[in-house]
């Protein structure tokens, strides 16, 4: 958990030296999920941290879409080496202190304790409608959006 907040400070840190509208855009998805992560490690629900990354990929991807109509020329990273080296070493010297390869053989139950309890949970016969509601609607509004971009005259779709 440590080397995921050493990674979330190591982003945060990194967006403000970034200056293309795309390099600040992935840096924004790559944060929301590693914060996505972190709170499916604290939280035992995965339902919480599905949302949250679902919300801001769906907000990133419009976002992404735009800048890069607008801004399609641009040179992508460029960053300063002297700020990069130091915060390198520091997150290596982190996810050596947390130790996450321990000598246990049971590592992967290690690490995910409530994962196949969760996805029982998901897919239970009490909310197996809900579920299926769930994926049609979304099923719908992917068509919906489709068909509305594809259309000719759209912003977007300009010679």
């Amino acid at each position: 958990m440590l080397f995921l907040l050493s990674l979330i400070i190591y982003t945060s840190l990194l967006f403000t030296q970034l200056t293309s509208p795309l390099s600040m855009g992935l840096s924004i998805i790559f944060l929301a999920a590693t914060i996505s992560v972190l709170i499916f490690n604290l939280i035992p629900s995965s339902w919480f941290s599905f949302l949250l990354i679902m919300i801001f990929l769906s907000g990133m991807m419009i976002i992404f879409i735009y800048i890069s109509s607008l801004a399609a020329n641009e040179i992508l990273f460029h960053i300063n080496n002297m700020f990069i080296i130091p915060i390198i070493i520091y997150m290596v010297y982190i996810y050596n202190q947390t130790n996450i390869l321990t000598s246990n053989n049971n590592f992967m139950f290690s690490l995910f304790p409530y994962s196949f309890e969760m996805m029982y949970k998901v897919y239970t016969p009490s909310i197996y409608l809900f579920t299926v509601f769930l994926i049609i609607y979304l099923l719908l509004a992917l068509i919906v959006v489709v068909k509305n971009s594809s259309m000719k005259q759209a912003p977007l779709r300009m010679k």
